[in-house]
């Protein structure tokens, strides 16, 4: 198996140039134009993101020490890393991308219910959280629809680092020739 270090390099030296390549043939062949600076950049962050925190590996965050910066930034993915095991769905090309996506939604709602209870100090009513879920898909529905093709773009991305990570796991003694 690759150590952390051989996936990034393999992802910002192989897979980033690759991965802009595709972007920019994709956008030329459906919008005959290049791609602006934008799409690009939302290619570029998103896999940077995918690269060194939202990767298959993250099922492996509670082996990172606390102390270190990188232990302090996956500390909301420990209990992630206690779900999955190691090299198991998180490290599946379908299934991946979405356990970590459902995780940070989840997440997200679990700190916005953290937020309401020092708050009000009580822990919210199943009908209070079912109006919380409400609140934020309308909030975030008008800036989705407007999005479409850039949160399309950020998803297939993530699905793509996975790709490139899965891929260097399974082919490593062949793809490590060329470092």
């Amino acid at each position: 198996m690759p150590k952390e270090k051989t996936h990034i390099k393999f992802n910002l030296l192989i897979g980033m140039p690759l991965g802009i390549l595709i972007v920019s043939c994709v956008y030329l062949l459906f919008y005959k134009s290049i791609p602006n600076i934008n799409i690009i950049a939302i290619f570029t962050l998103a896999l940077l993101f995918n690269t060194f925190i939202l990767n298959p590996d993250l099922d492996m965050a509670n082996y990172h020490k606390l102390r270190s910066l990188k232990g302090f930034i996956l500390l909301p993915f420990f209990p992630y890393s206690l779900i999955f095991k190691h090299r198991g769905i998180s490290h599946s090309i379908f299934f991946g991308s979405i356990t970590r996506i459902v995780y940070l939604i989840i997440l997200v709602f679990v700190g916005y219910e953290i937020v309401f209870f020092y708050q009000q100090e009580s822990w919210p009513s199943i009908s209070q959280m079912r109006s919380h879920i409400d609140i934020i898909f309308s909030l975030s529905y008008n800036p989705i629809k407007e999005n479409i093709a850039n949160i399309l773009l950020v998803i297939v991305t993530l699905w793509y680092g996975d790709l490139l990570h899965i891929l260097l796991d399974h082919k490593r003694k062949s793809l490590m020739l060329s470092f």
